[in-house]
């Protein structure tokens, strides 16, 4: 299986979409992600690898997701 890779723009695209759903603006399950599909519709390993690659370029998810 090939390694996902991610573009500088793309995961700055995807923070700017998950800070919208935790600002109540769409739902996480329905944000975009790099390959096309909407979160619900990717697989656990998809998404690990995203969060993965996200992490060794540096970047994190908002602070508010995951908070009640």
């Amino acid at each position: 299986m090939a390694k996902t890779t991610l573009a500088l723009d793309q995961a700055a695209a995807l923070v700017g979409r998950m800070k919208a759903a935790a600002e109540g603006k769409g739902r996480f399950v329905d944000i975009v992600m790099p390959n096309g599909q909407k979160l619900k519709d990717c697989t656990f390993d998809y998404v690990a690898e995203i969060g993965e690659a996200m992490r060794a370029m540096g970047w994190s998810m908002p602070d508010t997701l995951g908070r009640v």
